[in-house]
């Protein structure tokens, strides 16, 4: 059985209780000593401190003192007693100790240890008298299993964020959070029915009033290397924001099994914690899938400037309680006096690519902070809130500071093209509620008599005249918006280009025939029960779960999360693993994409659709290295998207073994100049489509010796929502 105390570090001992020793603690040894003044003092099992407790057996020794069990020996009761290294203590020094004891015991919560006395032994030795527990901490679980399932990891951080919560509400600070701090108490039949978090001995209280006393002089470095805050390894005063960090660390440990920052000794861990930024989930263990609200959160909890990470404990509870949920969490955090290295100030309107802006000078992310506030002065807050569409604006880091105006310049596509597309938004704002209107009452009016999709003298599809439903694509590359009567040329394939709306016009999938469409790209929530109907589409040869035509609309920037009700977005399908086993019985099909971080590239190699189609398009799915990897085995595909999937130089380097590629599409990727050698190798490839935005000399570098075409991040022509000439 493992024992620990609130105060003290964790020893096993076995059945009789019989210490079972650690290296700190050596082999036979039944005593602790403490050190005062330069003198010793030796604690022996039988003593009794301050004539009430009868020390047992010996449970650890840390920094700030070392720990026994014990007897209280007028009620017989056993608790941890933690006895305080310090010198003989002055009157001041008894005040502070007494403030910061009391403070202590009033905290009253489900999730700390609880504190039942504190005194002063010999006028030298302080004591803390706190419960004995039995059980393993969260240390020993995490270096068991490697790492924990997030919804258990999430579990137990939560219930630690609501203690810190509590002690932060008091004014008191713990400083030393950790998995070692973390005591996990199982009840007979070894479930795990609490946490505690334990081991306040380096507590300072923050509250104002207690005066300077109470706080830790600067200079002064208390807490372990490996989960410290920036400003703790400074020795500078810490805030309830410390806490929040060393939390953080304790999150990413739980979920990875590795501490984030790791130097050769710690002074380096400490320059870790200072300089670098904090490695991404996924990146530290590959083998899990982790969700963009997750890797976000542990993110900002892990900010290097205090402002920017959540600001209070409840903040973060309430996040990682949605993230439990699979519920989204807020990307504005601006709004909330936090960023990150991921999600900088400009965050207001959306960052399109998170790993260049972390790097931006601080001089320039305050310009383009202030061009935000630009930007959301002329309401596109507004119009993301009222319509549902987004902007994302591509920010081009640059070598050097400077002013607003010089940020402007850096700003992809002159800023929007000079911001014309803010007519485009405005518009939208308009005619979204008119679109709700007009959406209510073609339903009610065709409820009872649904009208006939299609046309046969002149061929063509029949849509709703007063609103755009989609799109409608044919084999010669025209685009027509699905309104009103579309005509189909003769000898042309047709291709539906569906948004989220058709899901509000159910009877559309039983009007449409075996060879009447070849092929369909939907944004739908209800993926399984439209796949049925595909099984009767004899002529279905494409298929794509996301649009393609629309750029810059939510949930196509990868760190977004989904929304409340579990909808993709605006260009996303609510799709699954669960889904692919029928959908691979679509054996007409050339073209195929998927998408959602619930389909995993696991389960997409064992598709026979795989082996077979030509074309293959994937948007934001999880463990996309596995495909990644297996795509050089499949001369089948001519074809490649990836879309969302921050596909790095390397990723395109085993992409560059395929024998038969002909065209490659990447779009927000993290894909730089240094693949160009490697696209030079792929002899078959007659089109790649980028949007990164590379220097001038290298972009005319892969304009020149490469087929190279660049995609604009932004393109406004499919967001209309009604027809040009429609009257509100």
């Amino acid at each position: 059985m493992t024992y620990v105390t609130g105060l003290g570090e964790i020893r096993m001992t076995d059945s009789s209780g019989n210490l079972q020793h650690q290296s700190t603690y050596p082999p036979g040894d039944t005593t602790f000593v403490s050190s005062v003044n330069g003198a010793q003092r030796e604690f022996i099992p039988g003593e009794i401190i301050d004539g009430s407790y009868k020390l047992s057996t010996p449970l650890g020794r840390g920094g700030m003192g070392s720990v026994f069990a014990c007897e209280h020996l007028a009620l017989g009761k056993q608790y941890a007693i933690k006895m305080v290294h310090g010198d003989k203590l002055t009157a001041e020094q008894w005040e502070r100790f007494q403030a910061e004891a009391k403070a202590l015991a009033q905290l009253n919560h489900p999730a700390i240890v609880g504190i039942h006395n504190m005194g002063v032994h010999a006028g030298q030795f302080p004591y803390y008298v706190m419960d004995l527990l039995s059980g393993e901490s969260l240390e020993q679980l995490i270096i068991k299993n490697g790492g924990l399932p997030v919804g258990e990891a999430l579990d137990y951080v939560i219930q630690i964020a609501d203690a810190l919560s509590s002690a932060h509400s008091k004014g008191i600070i713990h400083r030393d959070v950790k998995p070692s701090n973390i005591m996990l108490i199982r009840d007979y039949s070894g479930k795990i029915i609490s946490v505690k978090l334990v081991d306040f001995g380096i507590a300072r209280l923050s509250r104002e009033g207690f005066g300077a006393q109470s706080q830790t002089a600067t200079g002064l470095v208390f807490g372990t290397p490996y989960y410290m805050s920036p400003e703790q390894c400074q020795g500078q005063k810490v805030d309830a924001r410390s806490d929040i960090y060393s939390l953080g660390c304790t999150l990413f440990e739980c979920l990875t099994g590795r501490v984030p920052f790791r130097g050769d000794n710690s002074f380096q861990t400490f320059m870790l914690h200072q300089s670098e930024p904090p490695p991404r989930l996924k990146d530290a263990k590959e083998t899990e899938i982790f969700s963009d609200a997750l890797e976000a959160a542990v993110a900002k909890m892990m900010a290097k400037a205090p402002e920017n990470r959540y600001q209070t404990m409840e903040q973060l509870k309430h996040d990682l309680e949605r993230i439990k949920a699979g519920k989204p969490i807020g990307s504005d955090y601006s709004k909330r006096g936090a960023t990150s290295q991921f999600w900088p100030a400009v965050e207001s309107i959306e960052t399109e690519d998170e790993d260049e802006a972390a790097t931006d000078p601080p001089t320039q992310r305050t310009a383009m902070a202030t061009i935000g506030a630009s930007v959301i002065a002329l309401g596109i807050l507004a119009i993301i809130a009222a319509t549902g569409y987004g902007a994302y604006i591509f920010i081009k880091p640059s070598s050097s500071a400077g002013t607003a105006s010089d940020a402007s310049k850096a700003l992809n596509l002159g800023f929007y093209t000079e911001l014309t597309e803010l007519d485009t938004f405005n518009k939208i704002r308009e005619e979204a509620p008119v679109l709700q209107k007009r959406l209510n009452a073609y339903r009610e009016a065709t409820a009872a008599n649904p009208p006939k999709l299609k046309q046969y003298a002149p061929p063509g599809l029949h849509f709703p005249d007063n609103f755009i439903i989609g799109q409608v694509r044919f084999s010669g590359g025209e685009i027509e918006p699905a309104v009103g009567l579309v005509p189909i040329p003769p000898g042309q394939k047709v291709c539906l280009i569906l948004t989220k709306y058709i899901d509000l016009w159910p009877e559309f999938w039983a009007e449409i025939g075996p060879y009447d469409i070849n092929g369909l790209e939907i944004k739908t929530r209800h993926s399984t029960e439209l796949i049925q109907y595909l099984h009767s589409w004899r002529a279905l040869d494409e298929l794509c779960f996301f649009n393609t035509l629309l750029k810059a609309v939510p949930d196509q920037n990868p760190s977004k999360p989904k929304d409340d009700d579990n909808e993709s977005g605006s260009d996303e399908s609510a799709l699954s693993d669960a889904d692919l086993p029928e959908i691979d019985k679509l054996s007409t099909l050339k073209s195929l994409g998927l998408c959602g971080i619930h389909v995993t590239g696991n389960n997409i190699v064992k598709m026979k659709l795989f082996r077979t189609v030509d074309t293959l398009k994937l948007k934001r799915v999880s463990n996309a290295q596995k495909v990644i990897d297996s795509l050089p085995e499949r001369d089948n595909i001519k074809e490649l998207w990836l879309v969302a999937m921050d596909t790095t130089d390397e990723q395109i380097a085993t992409l560059a073994k395929m024998k038969n590629l002909e065209t490659l599409r990447i779009r927000r990727s993290k894909v730089t100049p240094a693949s160009f050698n490697t696209f030079k190798k792929m002899k078959t490839l007659k089109a790649i489509y980028l949007d990164r935005v590379f220097p001038n000399e290298e972009a005319e570098r892969f304009q020149k010796e490469l087929p190279y075409r660049y995609e604009t991040l932004t393109d406004p022509t499919y967001w209309r929502l009604l027809p040009e000439k429609a009257e509100p």
